[in-house]
């Protein structure tokens, strides 16, 4: 596995450190799974993105942006 260096704020990492102590798993590997997620959340993103194209062209009969701001109003009531 390569390795990186990373420079974090003096907060960020105590916050990790915290995780690791937590979850008794290395400090690196929480790095590793917050990288994960993010990179899975924006390829979830786009897919819900190109969906939403895709409907709004074929089935809806809704414009683009009519679309994406009811679904970006919709996300954000669940998180």
């Amino acid at each position: 596995m390569p390795r990186e260096s990373i420079y974090l704020p003096e907060e960020l990492a105590k916050g990790v450190e915290l995780k690791a102590k937590e979850e008794r798993i290395p400090f690196s590997r929480v790095v590793q799974k917050a990288i994960a997620r993010f990179l899975e959340k924006d390829k979830t993103e786009k897919a819900k993105t190109d969906i939403l194209f895709i409907l709004s062209k074929k089935a809806l009969g809704m414009s683009w942006k009519e679309l994406h701001k009811e679904r970006t109003k919709s996300d954000v009531d669940r998180d």
